[in-house]
């Protein structure tokens, strides 16, 4: 399940609302909770200074770093590493990616992606 930022930030600057939407995420499970409190109150107490620095260490070690082949299909292979990364990992791969695409490549991508939005 992907948390997307857009949507807690989304909770109009209340801080009662943005952690009502985070914790919509856990199904009521006391131990998940229990943990999630437990990161947050730990970013909380931070100097507001460090925060973001704290976090993007956590996130850095965490992450899920190279995509690995597992000797699966390749959209297999893509998908999995896709569902472990962060947002960042998967815009930076992206963006590379796609730079690295022949013209006819990124205009076929473009026609595929268009047309499921518009089904």
């Amino acid at each position: 399940m992907q948390m997307q930022m857009e949507s807690l930030g989304s909770a109009g600057g209340r801080p009662e609302a943005v952690f009502e939407v985070f914790w919509n995420r856990f199904d009521h499970n006391l131990e998940r909770q229990s943990a999630a409190s437990a990161v947050i109150e730990a970013v909380l107490d931070c100097d507001p200074v460090d925060r973001v620095l704290f976090l993007e260490t956590i996130l850095d070690q965490i992450r899920a770093g190279w995509p690995s082949s597992y000797n699966i299909d390749l959209i297999q292979e893509a998908s999995y590493w896709a569902d472990i990364s962060t947002r960042q990992e998967r815009k930076a791969y992206l963006w590379a990616c796609w730079q690295r695409l022949p013209a006819a490549d990124q205009s076929a991508f473009l026609r595929r992606v268009q047309g499921r939005a518009a089904a």
